[in-house]
Order: C-alpha cells, then sequence, then structure tokens
C-alpha cells in the first residue's frame, strides 16, 4: 500500500506528481517544490517544507523594509 510520496525536487514535476496523485488522493510532501501554483486549492493534497516563492519574497522585503535599506544587490550565477 502507498500512503504518501515525498519529493519532486523541482516544481514543475511536482505539478504534475500532484495532479496524478489527486486522482487517487494521495498526499505528497516535497522539500524543494517552491512554486506558487501548488499553494492553489486544488492542490489539496500537496505539502512542501519550504516556502513558496511568492512568501519567501515577500519575507525578504519585509526585512528589508523593517531595517531601512534603501539599496539591494542581486548577485547570481550559474
Amino acid at each position: 500500500n502507498v500512503f504518501g510520496v515525498v519529493g519532486a525536487t523541482l516544481s514543475s514535476v511536482s505539478v504534475h506528481v500532484a495532479n496524478l496523485l489527486r486522482l487517487f488522493q494521495l498526499p505528497q510532501i516535497s522539500y524543494a517544490s517552491t512554486t506558487p501554483k501548488l499553494s492553489e486549492p486544488s492542490f489539496e493534497y500537496f505539502a512542501r517544507t519550504v516556502p513558496s516563492d511568492s512568501n519567501q519574497a515577500r519575507a525578504i522585503v519585509d526585512i528589508l523594509q523593517h531595517l531601512n535599506f534603501t539599496y539591494v544587490n542581486t548577485i547570481y550565477s550559474h
């Protein structure tokens, strides 16, 4: 018997897996999927252990405002 699924890492994969698992009412928990799409009510069997991108961005902005930052640099490397 399957009681639930852990994963996937990629949000795009989690969306597809969640759509399939919803048919069987099986829960899914992800440790890395951050797309806000997975917060929609249609993904009622999906849970995550990390914040969605939109919540994380809002938290960063709140911290920067609280600390009265007026200038922020972002460095990205791929």
